[in-house]
């Protein structure tokens, strides 16, 4: 929720204010894992950010690209990592987005 008020109002440092906006990084953390209402993070924040990233203002009228980086390390319970795993994996396809997963760039 916080990721799409910041893209929605433009909070950008000024020089990134008066440059395009051609990559977008949606940075999931591991104790996100343990949110209690993962159906909303996932079915309502996770696409309010995606689609406050594509309406930024682009000067050759293409959406930024969104990245959704999943940043499981270290020792985390399997339990809910999976789980969030699968809500990721499920959302990058349905919107079509690049999914990079901590294990699989190391």
């Amino acid at each position: 929720e916080v990721g799409k008020v910041v893209l929605e109002y433009k909070l950008f440092p000024a020089q990134v204010k008066k440059d395009p906006v051609h990559v977008v990084i949606w940075a999931h953390a591991p104790n996100d894992a343990h949110e209690s209402d993962k159906d909303r993070v996932f079915y309502e924040y996770l696409p309010g950010f995606v689609n406050a990233a594509r309406s930024l203002d682009n000067c050759n009228e293409n959406f930024p690209m969104v990245v959704i980086l999943e940043d499981f390390y270290g020792f985390q319970s399997y339990g809910p990592v999976n789980e969030v795993s699968g809500y990721l994996s499920e959302l990058s396809s349905w919107y079509r987005l690049l999914s990079v997963n901590q294990a699989n760039v190391i």
